[in-house]
């Protein structure tokens, strides 16, 4: 709790997680060939959320302050896709398998709905063999998709 405005605000750990994603943030930055940007971030996040440090994030806001930050993460991720191709491979690999759980389906799953969706030639085993466009492509598909739960 902040004693000057009498705000409950966010714990270590939830200050620690805001953080840890300014510093995803501005390693995507840096992966990309770009300088370090964790001032722009932390600078960001103060003006859209009125807040002075990331320590004094109001419990209310976290949520939406975590979301906010993950949707940037997202965006920005495309910023490694030519300088870094396996980086952003990767990454994009991960968003579609959390995505995919988050929408209540098996990993497995996923290939035989790429093969199906993408109009591949044949069945894939793993989202590696997906070329770059097809790979953005489902990632829009399912990032489209919603939950039924």
């Amino acid at each position: 709790m902040n004693a000057d405005y009498g705000t409950v605000t966010v714990s270590f750990g939830q200050a620690y997680e805001v953080k840890r994603l300014i510093d995803e943030l501005a390693q995507i930055d840096v992966d990309s060939g770009r300088e370090d940007s964790h001032k722009y971030w932390y600078s960001w996040l103060y003006r859209k959320f009125k807040v002075t440090s990331y320590k004094t994030i109001p419990l209310a806001k976290f949520e939406a302050v975590i979301s906010w930050l993950r949707q940037q993460n997202a965006i920005n991720r495309k910023k490694l896709r030519r300088p870094v191709n396996p980086l952003w491979r990767n990454k994009t690999y991960g968003a579609i398998y959390g995505r995919w759980r988050q929408l209540g389906f098996q990993k497995e799953a996923i290939y035989a709905f790429a093969f199906e969706r993408l109009n591949l030639n044949s069945p894939i085993s793993s989202l590696t063999e997906l070329g770059e466009q097809n790979l953005k492509k489902l990632y829009g598909i399912v990032f489209r998709m919603k939950s039924f739960k």
